[in-house]
């Protein structure tokens, strides 16, 4: 099965909850954002973590 085939099957589940807290300045690149993969990817978060209540 050719690699293009496989990865038509491959879904993304990514964890955004502490996304934000950055260390170095860098910008935040989103899978979604990345070309083919706006469809195979399920974003799921924390409001607790993104709003710094870690704990």
């Amino acid at each position: 099965m050719p690699a293009a085939s496989i990865c038509a099957f491959i879904w993304l589940v990514y964890d955004a909850a502490m996304e934000r807290i950055l260390f170095d300045g860098r910008d935040v690149i989103h899978p979604a954002g990345l070309l083919g993969m706006r469809e195979r990817t399920i974003t799921i978060g924390a409001v607790s973590k993104e709003y710094r209540m870690i704990g």
